[in-house]
């Protein structure tokens, strides 16, 4: 039985192609993509990997795992993990395999208290539901909608600190599609508690800010003739990237490709794919001169990040953007920590100051 309309102007994640997606280009790229050959080779290699261990799931990616093949793991993971074991790879790399089966029952309290007593972000979270993912099969149902709002809630309640802070539900969304409300709930946990530098998503996001001091820096270092342009036509980072891990900003399967690697590296691969983004759209950003252009193509994404191959090969072999390192990240961190919550304070009693003179 052939695809229908809808199944043929959709990606396999159930989104809606964009136009260029749509070309004859792309759609040959996609036809190679998911083509059996090219999957069967991908699980053959993992399958050679997976014969020398007992419990290769556990022993491969379980935060405890033995350090051994770390290099050739690295390797396969920049190839992709196989679709039918990326849910459960996801679980044990961050950590949230073992919370689940360690908390019966709490996600479900937690649920239960949101229930009961409420919470200060429902309203946000439910104006934002509609707008997350709206052409995506699983989001235009109501019943996927709700599976959202539950996970939302649940962390709401779980960690008051932060309660809900918009971006979090695109990846609250991307999470389950490919997993139950259980596993996404813990698994953002770990993205937000353990990933993300504390603050990321608080009240003041002053971690978010942060790395946004440390991106510029780090794009200065790998790609200056970039940065300059950006500086001149004074040009804000696309905030995206990071509060959303890219998840409105890539094709889903380039998506899922950095989110295999983010899992496994963490943090330094958003880093690292921001800059082989900038490098892509270079030629772009380079020739124009129309600040309002440049900011336009910053929130596109480059038509050959639709490759995962090709993205995933200059973040790996670009020798300004491999050589980053968690470690200069967070030497970086230190240093722009108490420049941006001076900048933040003295934002403040200028706001005060304002308030007074005004009212």
């Amino acid at each position: 039985m052939g695809e229908t309309k809808d199944e043929r102007e959709r990606d396999s994640y159930g989104f809606a192609l964009s136009s260029w997606e749509k070309e004859e280009s792309s759609q040959r790229f996609y036809l190679f993509y998911y083509s059996d050959e090219r999957l069967s080779t991908l699980r053959d290699e993992w399958n050679t990997f997976f014969s020398s261990f007992f419990n290769p799931m556990e022993e491969v990616f379980s935060q405890k795992r033995n350090k051994r093949n770390e290099e050739q793991l690295e390797q396969l993971l920049r190839l992709g993990l196989p679709p039918e074991i990326r849910a459960e790879a996801w679980q044990r790399l961050s950590g949230s395999y073992e919370l689940v089966r360690a908390n019966p029952g709490v996600y479900a309290s937690y649920l239960h208290q949101a229930d009961t007593f409420g919470s200060e972000s429902a309203n946000q979270i439910e104006r934002d539901l509609g707008r997350t993912f709206p052409s995506n099969t699983m989001f235009e149902k109501i019943e996927g909608r709700e599976k959202m709002r539950r996970v939302l809630m649940a962390y709401s309640v779980k960690n008051t600190s932060v309660g809900y802070c918009q971006s979090m539900n695109f990846i609250c969304g991307m999470l389950l599609l490919f997993m139950e409300e259980e596993e996404a709930f813990w698994t953002m946990s770990q993205i937000i508690e353990e990933y993300l530098p504390e603050d990321y998503f608080g009240p003041t996001m002053l971690s978010f800010q942060i790395d946004q001091k440390v991106f510029s820096t780090l794009l200065s270092l790998a790609y200056p003739t970039i940065a300059d342009v950006i500086y001149c036509h004074k040009i804000p980072m696309p905030s995206d990237w990071f509060l959303c891990l890219f998840a409105t900003s890539l094709p889903t399967e380039s998506l899922v490709r950095v989110w295999d690697m983010f899992f496994y590296v963490g943090e330094k691969m958003l880093f690292q794919t921001a800059l082989a983004l900038m490098k892509l759209l270079s030629p772009v950003i380079t020739r124009t001169k129309d600040s309002a252009k440049i900011m336009t193509r910053l929130k596109s994404t480059p038509k050959n990040a639709i490759n995962p191959d090709a993205l995933l090969w200059v973040v790996s072999n670009e020798p300004q953007i491999k050589q980053v390192t968690s470690e200069q990240i967070n030497k970086l961190r230190e240093n722009y920590r108490p420049v941006i919550v001076q900048q933040m304070e003295a934002e403040k009693l200028r706001r005060k100051a304002v308030a007074k003179y005004t009212s």
